[in-house]
């Protein structure tokens, strides 16, 4: 069995973005493609606004957020993707693979709430050990 942990953390300055929602995904026997015998469903995704990020603090300012994950227990076979899913920010609506350099992933203007975020993990086999994975997912906030 599998057991799969994202949590999104953020820094906090006097301006800035907050992150609430984490993701946790547990893989057994009923994630079996054909029952005994066969293989694991390779890929999984999260809901569509699994974590909901809000920027504040900026005013009227344009800003951009980054995103990065620490590997706390890993698999290098995995491979984690995240999207904005709904806000009136630029960018980021597509899959965009989160590695652990911080590398822009959206930009905006003005304060917001609700800007949903959405994950989606490949990699997972029977080839993987069984373990219980975690990986924590950063966003930083930087006025542009």
């Amino acid at each position: 069995m599998f057991f799969l942990s994202i949590l999104p953390l953020v820094w906090i300055s006097a301006r800035g973005v907050t992150a609430n929602g984490d993701w946790n995904v547990t893989v057994n026997e009923f994630n079996l493609t054909g029952g005994a015998g066969t293989g694991l469903t390779g890929t999984y995704t999260s809901a569509a606004a699994q974590t909901t990020l809000t920027v504040w603090g900026v005013g009227n300012w344009n800003w951009r957020i980054d995103i990065y994950k620490v590997d706390n227990t890993w698999s290098p076979a995995f491979t984690l993707y995240a999207r904005r899913t709904s806000g009136t920010a630029s960018g980021g609506t597509t899959y965009q693979v989160v590695t652990d350099v911080s590398q822009p992933f959206f930009t905006g203007s003005n304060p917001q709430s609700g800007l949903g975020i959405q994950y989606r993990l490949q990699g997972v086999s029977l080839a993987v050990p069984v373990n219980s994975y975690s990986v924590t997912v950063y966003y930083t906030m930087t006025q542009l």
